[in-house]
């Protein structure tokens, strides 16, 4: 009985290791069918993911927290005790059969993982952009974009225009932010993010492909992981969620937010869940969001604006009023102190991971946003 237990075991896990590696081939095969087909691709995320991504999320969603940051936390746990364990049999019984156990079941993490990334986020970088759908015709290569100096000039002054008008309105402690102001409490943090799937969701209604409910965004808990990566937020493929950073700068939270909840209809590629991000704090029903998006918007816009003329980008960053130019400096001040080789590394690998993806400018399309504002704001004078 013991002997026919064991090989019982055997074959039953040689048959989960073979469904393992039949998934991890059709999401290989589904990602390259997609590569190839822009109509697979369309198909799938339009109906396919939408239903998964308005499912999962919707669960989820139901916790205050960070569920991938919490499973993180476990998954690194558990490979360090069952590598511990699985050695500790293989020293006692002089085998390696332990060891080829642990490997195994590395290998069915990392195919789950696989498996999930591909459903949940790797295909969609190959649909129709939100900019073609929207009736931008902004073309973006690995050559750049050489801007019309004059459209440049006219959408950063139209931007200093309204960052001063929201700025005016405001009255909140956190405008004009240094290291002494206090970070956003927990009461704040829920409302923006109640505030940001209100944007979104207003958002949905002028653009069918964002339309319907969103999940609560959720600020991480252990802000270090993402810092020292100079990174403000993650969207989760594995437990479609919108994770951001709730250490950076008040002002850069509800951009963040709306960006992060973008991929959740699909929206991978980078200018363009800031461009969304733009679009739906701008067009909120709230002057705090507003200002996100005016200066989000112009901190893109303005560095364009800085490496074609200096002069005019001077001149039009010193109109903007007192307490907006200390928040964008205690931005920089905030990301220089996780300046070095980590910061550096993690560059690197994103510049990487979103050439692979069809990103042909790798992190440089995250600057790309730019591009679409001018080409919206010729079409409509405004951001809104």
């Amino acid at each position: 009985m013991s002997n026919f237990h064991i090989t019982e075991t055997k074959s039953h896990m040689r048959r989960i290791y073979l469904l393992a590696l039949l998934l991890d081939l059709l999401a290989l095969a589904a990602n390259q069918l997609a590569a190839r087909s822009s109509a697979f691709a369309n198909a799938y995320s339009h109906y396919v993911y939408r239903v998964l991504s308005l499912g999962i999320g919707s669960v989820t969603g139901l916790l205050p927290f960070s569920v991938v940051e919490l499973l993180l936390y476990a998954t690194i746990l558990f490979v360090l005790f069952d590598f511990v364990k699985q050695l500790r049999r293989a020293i006692r019984a002089a085998v390696a059969r332990p060891l080829r156990r642990f490997l195994g079941h590395l290998f069915l993490i990392l195919s789950t993982l696989l498996v999930l990334y591909v459903f949940l986020c790797g295909i969609n970088y190959h649909r129709t952009s939100f900019s073609q759908e929207a009736g931008l015709s902004v073309t973006l290569d690995e050559r750049g974009t050489v801007y019309d100096e004059a459209d440049l000039i006219a959408l950063c002054d139209y931007l200093v225009t309204e960052i001063n008008a929201t700025e005016a309105q405001l009255d909140v402690p956190f405008i004009g932010q240094t290291m002494e102001t206090p970070k956003p409490s927990a009461a704040w943090l829920w409302l923006a993010g109640r505030t940001g799937q209100r944007a979104m969701e207003k958002l949905g209604q002028r653009y069918r492909r964002l339309s319907g409910h969103y999940p609560f965004p959720k600020p991480i808990l252990n802000t270090w992981l993402l810092s020292v990566q100079q990174t403000t937020g993650v969207y989760s493929p594995f437990t479609v969620e919108a994770n951001y950073n709730r250490n950076i700068a008040y002002y850069d939270i509800p951009f963040t937010i709306c960006h992060e909840l973008s991929h959740l209809r699909g929206y991978m590629q980078e200018e363009e869940a800031n461009f969304i991000g733009v679009l739906a704090t701008i067009g909120a029903d709230d002057l705090y969001f507003n200002y996100s998006g005016y200066v989000s918007a112009w901190v893109y816009a303005g560095n364009a604006l800085a490496r074609i003329d200096s002069t005019a980008f001077a001149t039009l960053y010193a109109r903007i009023n007192a307490r907006t130019r200390q928040d964008m400096l205690y931005n920089n001040a905030y990301w220089k102190q996780f300046e070095g080789k980590p910061a550096e590394a993690h560059e690197q690998l994103n510049d990487a991971y979103l050439k692979i993806q069809g990103q042909a400018t790798g992190v440089r399309s995250y600057g790309h946003v730019t591009d679409l504002m001018l080409e919206y704001f010729a079409k409509n004078g405004t951001l809104k």
